[in-house]
């Protein structure tokens, strides 16, 4: 994994709550958190192996946003967390580009391919649990 990468917060490009939600429009059932303990050198292979196998999604996922940009309700979100909408954030929220079914669709399957370390673990619990 890339020096880069490892110290960027927030969630990786390409999950977030919708990530979880694998069965159709089923609501998150994410309740509770589970600790688990690896050796270093395990953990450090675990997260390692999820950003190459994510990689090419990741890479096309930054082109989409880089083509499509952030979309009128991300543009007003943040304007409204400025706590001043202004004039200029609302032309910016009309005249912003909006992808086409289509496009959606191809964003939606890359991120079906991003692959977390808690995919992992949860695959791992449903698992051990069968």
């Amino acid at each position: 994994m890339p020096a880069e990468g490892t110290g960027m917060p927030g969630r990786r490009v390409g999950t977030g709550p919708h990530h979880y939600q694998r069965s159709g429009s089923e609501p998150t059932k994410l309740t509770a958190r589970m600790a688990v303990r690896l050796p270093a050198a395990l953990g450090d292979r675990l997260v390692r192996a999820c950003h190459w196998t994510s990689a090419p999604a990741v890479a096309a996922l930054w082109e989409w946003q880089t083509r499509w940009g952030d979309g009128p309700e991300v543009i007003m979100r943040e304007a409204q967390r400025r706590a001043a909408v202004t004039i200029l954030d609302l032309w910016c929220a009309i005249t912003a580009p909006r992808p086409d079914a289509d496009s959606i669709m191809e964003k939606a399957k890359l991120q079906a391919q991003v692959v977390t370390t808690g995919d992992v673990f949860r695959t791992a619990l449903k698992r051990a649990v069968r």
